[in-house]
């Protein structure tokens, strides 16, 4: 199904899906409760001109995934989470499976942020990454506070929501330079973040198998330090993980669908079938034709 795109460029809703119940504006702040209906196989493009933070207030979509930054072709996309975090002036890539989704909104100024943290307009890949999938019961627990106050608005609502914004810029700073961002130095291995990002590249669906260089990036250090980090962590070699995550899919292309052994060879990363064949070889000891026929019968 080719995917309905959608793009926006100013952090304002995507007014023909957006249906609203409530919403509260003061100062620097405009907080939105309502829901989409988003179409079936939906790709979204956001550049919010204001920092922006959303709450699912029911099940995302499935198979919704995003990327904050990143150059087209060199864009990773993961996994999102019910709480994610939109900087201002960083475009964001999403796509999804659609359907109706509630959500809590909240927009507010770059100065709000500015107040506690140098560098506004700057966020490192690492802070991107963690936007994308805000892990914190804190922050939850004061936007469900903030969407009470928006459906059901009491005496000095207005005081009361700069009270509670300010409580979330704070715990959001916080939780984006919480030290399980840091490398695990007592054991010398890479932090919790670094694996499941490798993981997470190495593991899709991507043909090209990532070169060292890239997982470096991705974690945010240097070549030398992933594989020394990665051995550490696991006992395994950076290239032996990556070598028996592609074997692992290449038997199950083998097994699963009846693609000739050249258009697999593709979707590995091979250049020539011969050098798939004997990089199969080399591990099980047999050609992958050989394989799927064993196999089958």
């Amino acid at each position: 199904m080719q995917p309905t795109q959608i793009r926006l460029d100013k952090g304002a809703v995507f007014e023909s899906l957006w249906r609203q119940e409530a919403s509260f504006s003061v100062a620097d702040i405009e907080v939105l409760v309502g829901h989409y209906d988003w179409p079936d196989c939906v790709e979204t493009e956001l550049l919010p001109d204001r920092h922006h933070i959303s709450l699912s207030l029911s099940p995302r979509p499935y198979h919704t995934q995003g990327c904050l930054g990143g150059e087209t072709g060199s864009r990773f996309f993961r996994d999102a989470g019910d709480l994610i975090f939109f900087p201002a002036n960083v475009p964001f890539y999403g796509r999804s499976s659609g359907g109706v989704q509630r959500l809590l909104m909240c927009n507010f100024g770059t100065n709000r942020i500015r107040r506690f943290k140098s560098g506004d307009d700057h966020w490192d890949n690492q802070q991107l990454n963690n936007a994308l999938d805000l892990r914190d019961e804190g922050l939850r627990s004061t936007l469900l506070r903030i969407a009470e106050e928006t459906l059901n608005p009491g005496f000095a609502g207005d005081v009361l929501l700069e009270t509670l914004m300010d409580t979330l810029t704070i715990d959001l700073l916080r939780y984006l330079h919480r030290a399980e961002d840091t490398v695990d130095s007592a054991r010398g291995g890479l932090a919790s973040w670094q694996m499941r990002r490798i993981r997470e590249r190495v593991e899709s669906e991507i043909e090209m198998p990532p070169s060292v260089v890239e997982l470096a990036n991705l974690c945010s250090i240097s070549t030398r330090h992933v594989m020394r980090g990665f051995k550490q962590s696991t006992g395994s070699t950076l290239h032996a993980y990556v070598e028996q995550v592609r074997l692992t899919r290449a038997k199950r292309l083998l097994l699963d669908t009846d693609q000739c052994i050249k258009t697999i060879a593709g979707q590995l990363g091979f250049a020539q079938t011969s050098s798939f064949s004997a990089a199969f070889r080399r591990v099980l000891g047999i050609s992958p034709s050989t394989f799927r026929a064993r196999q089958r019968c």
